[in-house]
């Protein structure tokens, strides 16, 4: 009589617990976006495949059987490769992307972020740290700090910066605010009339989290505006929620 294969052996119990894990670190920060649905489902994906790796197997056997399964079996890896290799590019880019400093800073740009209330969130102050060395550094620059209002959020993330910013000795008369915008492209489309009032379209210093930057740079080129990178490091406790999302982001770019 035939052995019965066990469902989980040593490789899918180990599978298993980096997937595991994987979900722990997804859900852990506490908040729900885009990254968290995304990691949360490919966790699932994972776990799935390693539980039914058997039957997973002899479906792939069937349908390599036949021509037409071949044809999507085929089909499928080439996607498959085509998204690694996807998701592999951006993530270099955007290691690339992380710091490109200026020589000559005109403009320091504060991209808006997360404001519970009226109040900044952690990574919007971690921005607005990474940013005070370049305002105090730069001391006639204008500043200019955007985000509208979004869900959970009783003030713009323009106000919410401006009123940080000030709070820490910045001139008021040195920032401007953009508050409309409720993404990434919005910040620097919306910003365009800011920079033609002021006369800049070069060296402008954009500070945002490492990963971010790349996708920011692209916005910017679209609109024919020079920047340079200024990042604050992402905290380990939410990389892979915003990392993840951003690779999506970076789809649709």
């Amino acid at each position: 009589m035939e052995k019965k294969r066990r469902i989980i052996t040593p490789w899918s119990a180990a599978v298993l617990a980096v997937s595991a894990g994987m979900l722990v670190w997804f859900v852990l920060p506490g908040f729900f976006n885009a990254g968290t649905f995304l990691g949360v489902l490919l966790c699932l994906i994972i776990a799935a495949c390693a539980v039914f790796r058997f039957r997973l197997a002899e479906l792939l056997r069937r349908l390599w059987r036949h021509v037409a399964g071949k044809i999507v079996l085929c089909a499928a890896a080439a996607a498959l490769a085509g998204f690694v290799g996807f998701c592999g590019y951006n993530c270099v880019k955007m290691a690339e992307y992380s710091d490109k400093p200026l020589e000559q800073v005109n403009c320091v740009m504060i991209l808006g972020c997360q404001v519970h209330g009226t109040e900044p969130g952690r990574e919007l102050i971690n921005r607005m740290n990474a940013a005070l060395p370049l305002i105090e550094a730069n001391p006639d620059c204008p500043v200019i700090v955007t985000g509208g209002q979004g869900r959970g959020e009783d003030i713009t993330e323009a106000d919410c910066a401006k009123q940080w910013l000030i709070s820490q000795g910045v001139e008021e008369a040195r920032i401007y605010t953009e508050r409309e915008s409720h993404s990434t492209a919005g910040n620097f489309a919306n910003s365009v009339p800011i920079l033609e009032e002021l006369g800049i379209t070069d060296g402008i210093a954009v500070v945002t989290n490492d990963f971010h930057q790349y996708r920011s740079d692209i916005y910017a080129r679209r609109l024919g505006l020079s920047t340079g990178h200024y990042s604050t490091p992402t905290r380990a406790l939410v990389f892979p929620n915003y990392l993840i999302r951003e690779l999506a982001a970076l789809f649709f770019v």
